[in-house]
């Protein structure tokens, strides 16, 4: 919580820009919650053969999804502007920090691991701060849109679709625990090898004196396979999250599958409501997976501020 609060500080002095971006978010939300009942008038006039209205409403699909297609662009590119920004001023602080900092700490501190920091980490922190407000809230609002919605529509159907979502949400934050844990040893990783770079380029006139490039080689060597093996292990995680996260959606589709048609048949629900009601779920997935990804390197975002945080500390 501290970590966020510190990282919230740089994005005061761009609020303006903030809420313009979060005003084009509300936009988009609502065109994605629009699209349901759209897709039901468009259902009932082919339905009954109505050619004029049916012109009508794609005329309005396309003005929407034209409303939606400006307000993406207006809250990323404004987001971007502010992300940037706020990268620039966390590196200004940092280069200004080290200006003060004793001999002591740099006989201490390796450079490879302060440019590391300072570069790779801190554009981890940009990248964090984009994707919370150009895909989380709007993900977020068209979910609670949707849902809403979609209850409307047939509360028990959407309960059977939300029942999932507890267990989604569980898998995905035990591996975006593993994956932070493995984005600092990343870093640091990262940082080693870059110093052993830095400092055999430094003193490549002695390195050649002595005859110790291919000992310079077998060290450079060393540490990339060590970074190699930890990216693999970054990707296995990554790809046993997939085929999971992608079994639960099967499972809860086929679910919904049946249950509709069971309540069409019924006659507790229209074939154009079921039809709303499957473009709302697929609305509806697509803010789910989206947090899910936002999530985990959210995570391994954190881990980076907290080593830009460690140096202004100091």
């Amino acid at each position: 919580m501290k970590i966020y609060k510190r990282i919230l500080m740089y994005l005061k002095p761009y609020l303006p820009k903030l809420l313009i971006a979060l005003l084009f978010n509300l936009i988009f939300a609502i065109t994605n919650v629009l699209f349901m009942p759209l897709i039901r008038d468009i259902t009932k006039e082919i339905a009954s053969k109505n050619l004029h209205y049916f012109n009508n409403q794609i005329s309005n699909a396309l003005m929407l999804y034209l409303v939606r297609l400006f307000a993406i662009y207006c809250q990323t590119y404004l987001m971007s502007f502010v992300g940037n920004r706020i990268m620039i001023d966390m590196r200004l602080e940092i280069y200004m920090h080290l200006h003060k900092l004793s001999m002591d700490f740099f006989s201490k501190w390796r450079l490879g691991e302060i440019v590391s920091r300072v570069f790779n980490d801190i554009g981890s922190v940009q990248g964090a701060v984009l994707m919370n407000f150009t895909t989380i809230i709007p993900q977020t609002l068209t979910l609670i849109g949707v849902t809403g919605y979609l209850l409307y529509l047939n509360w028990k159907l959407t309960l059977l679709a939300l029942v999932g979502i507890p267990i989604f949400i569980v898998i995905v934050m035990s591996f975006a625990k593993k994956l932070r844990e493995l984005s600092g040893q990343l870093s640091q990783k990262s940082a080693d090898i870059l110093h052993i770079f830095q400092e055999t380029m430094a003193g490549i006139r002695i390195v050649q004196s002595f005859t110790m490039e291919s000992h310079e080689i077998k060290r450079f060597l060393k540490e990339n396979e060590k970074n190699l093996k930890l990216n693999m292990k970054g990707v296995r995680i990554s790809a046993l999250q997939e085929p999971i996260s992608s079994l639960l959606q099967f499972i809860a589709i086929a679910s919904l599958v049946w249950y509709g048609g069971y309540e069409v048949s019924r006659g507790n629900l229209s074939g154009p409501n079921l039809v709303s009601f499957f473009t709302g779920i697929d609305l509806l997935i697509d803010p789910v997976l989206a947090l899910s990804r936002i999530y985990t390197s959210t995570q391994q975002s954190l881990a980076s501020a907290e080593r830009v945080f460690a140096i202004l500390d100091t």
